[in-house]
């Protein structure tokens, strides 16, 4: 099994969790996004938003990016499984 040891993700704002999803700046990432069990959600696909924010009610989201890198290995492994089976 390939294992990524790091990923590039895109945090994502969006005002009501729906639609409208926007990219968010690095800089702009609140902090309470960074932390490890929030990054963990949203790394699994889970929306989150703060209900204790007092800047409204925004949710976010990841979406993972691969790098080449992370491409080619996945096509590897999956070339690999397929010549197994």
């Amino acid at each position: 099994m390939t294992t990524i040891q790091q990923a590039v993700l895109v945090i994502y704002v969006s005002r009501n969790g729906r639609d409208g999803w926007l990219p968010v700046e690095p800089a702009a990432v609140p902090e309470w996004v960074k932390s490890p069990a929030v990054m963990g959600r949203l790394v699994a696909g889970e929306a989150c938003m703060d209900p204790r924010s007092t800047s409204g009610n925004d949710w976010f989201k990841a979406v993972k990016v691969l790098t080449p890198e992370d491409h080619a290995a996945l096509q590897a492994a999956q070339a690999k499984r397929a010549t197994v089976h």
